[in-house]
């Protein structure tokens, strides 16, 4: 016999979600915070865990990020993304 628990699963599911966002969130922005170039620091620091993900409050980040007709990109946001893993979870 098989018992389904749908209800009860997605009720854990959505008591521990913001919990895992911080989580994953957290590792990525202290990633990001390392591998961004850095030249005044103030990219470095304005990278912020929110409730909703990670922000970065200085408005130049997607030059930084995305590159311009003048710059190379030096990706940070993608780069830590891509190395985030099931260790993040811990």
């Amino acid at each position: 016999m098989m018992t389904w628990h749908g209800k009860a699963v997605m009720d854990r599911i959505e008591r521990q979600s913001p919990s895992i966002v911080k989580s994953i969130s957290t590792a990525i922005a202290d990633r990001a915070r390392r591998i961004v170039a850095v030249k005044t620091g103030a990219l470095r620091d304005s990278i912020k865990v929110t409730a909703d993900g990670i922000e970065v409050g200085e408005d130049y980040a997607g030059a930084v990020e995305l590159g311009t007709h003048k710059r190379a990109a030096q990706p940070f946001i993608r780069p830590a993304i891509e190395q985030s893993s099931e260790n993040d979870l811990r």
